[in-house]
């Protein structure tokens, strides 16, 4: 992505889009700057949630986990969220203890003072993680999908409901 493209804010629907199509295309020799992107303060936060899936989608052998333990220590929960939608979309398992993890962190309450506006961004980790634990054989997976069930998004109980059923929904994120 261009510099200028980077400063100006009026074009994070530009830059979600580039970096989407980055991921999508598997541009490796993007990737680390994608990842020096994830620190830099976008104003717009679905930034994040492009750099988040573009970079697991180029780091499919896993390599991608420090970009969720990363985003949970910022509480970047965009940056989380678009991660775990590529895990989600792409069907990768994790390993449980890093799942227990991300369950444990978006079910806790929040540190920080932006807690109303970063709970609203948590309920976008809440659906991927959701959609993305059909196939997960951890102990902590179905207690999160039935808490999920009682979400007041229609979204996170449909990918909750569909994980419990070990089915995975079709999704059309760009």
């Amino acid at each position: 992505m261009m510099h200028y493209e980077v400063q100006d804010s009026r074009t994070w629907k530009t830059q979600y889009q580039i970096i989407m199509a980055i991921g999508e295309c598997g541009c490796q020799a993007a990737l680390p700057t994608l990842e020096a992107l994830t620190q830099h303060i976008f104003e717009a936060p679905i930034v994040y949630l492009a750099l988040g899936d573009a970079i697991v989608r180029l780091q499919r052998d896993g390599a991608f986990t420090h970009l969720i333990t990363d985003a949970m220590h910022a509480e970047n929960n965009m940056l989380l969220a678009g991660a775990m939608r590529a895990v989600a979309m792409l069907h990768l398992r994790l390993d449980c203890t890093i799942v227990a993890s991300i369950i444990n962190y978006a079910t806790q309450g929040l540190t920080n003072d932006r807690a109303a506006i970063l709970f609203f961004y948590r309920e976008e980790v809440h659906l991927w993680l959701a959609a993305g634990a059909a196939r997960w054989d951890c102990p902590t997976v179905p207690a999160f999908l039935q808490w999920c069930l009682h979400s007041d998004r229609q979204d996170v109980q449909r990918a909750a409901r569909a994980s419990l059923q070990k089915t995975y929904l079709k999704w059309r994120p760009l």
